[in-house]
């Protein structure tokens, strides 16, 4: 193993490489094997989830797991537990449940109906003749009956219109 400063790159096997699970030490730039330099210099404590404030939420948490667990198993006999009774209570009852159902896919169906009405809806494609002047240069005579369509409302535009 040849570690030199932060400039060069350290090379070690990853077999011999050793993990910490928990270090609260704040460690400089290149003092770390693993860490690259960005230039920034800066000193940053590593980030997981072994510190002591993590430590103390877990424990909070697990502490009030275990607290409301057992208010809830010292009700008294037929009475349900806190938590069951306050989802009942606050819970809505199946009618209304159904008709916010029914109402929200109404909803939907519509802002559906309208979503594909619009994302096929296109503008026509416009023809632009660069020479409208065809129109005019066919002679009426000879043309036999059903082979030209009536151009009598035909309104020529320009580009600018």
């Amino acid at each position: 193993m040849a570690c030199v400063n932060r400039s060069r790159v350290c090379m070690r096997s990853v077999s011999s490489s050793t993990r910490q699970l928990s270090s609260s030490a704040v460690r400089r730039g290149g003092a770390s094997e693993h860490q690259y330099d960005d230039g920034s210099h800066e000193e940053y404590a590593p980030a997981n989830l072994l510190s002591s404030s993590w430590l103390r939420i877990f424990g909070i948490a697990g502490a009030s797991a275990v607290a409301l667990s057992a208010y809830s198993s010292m009700q008294k006999e037929g009475q349900e537990p806190f938590l069951t009774r306050y989802l009942a209570h606050n819970k809505a009852n199946a009618d209304e449940s159904k008709a916010n159902s029914d109402r929200l896919l109404a909803l939907k169906k519509e802002l559906a109906d309208e979503t594909l009405l619009l994302s096929d809806a296109h503008r026509p494609t416009l023809i632009r003749l660069s020479n409208p002047g065809t129109f005019e240069q066919a002679s009426p005579h000879k043309i036999s009956v059903g082979t030209q369509a009536d151009l009598s409302d035909l309104k020529v535009k320009s580009n600018k219109d």
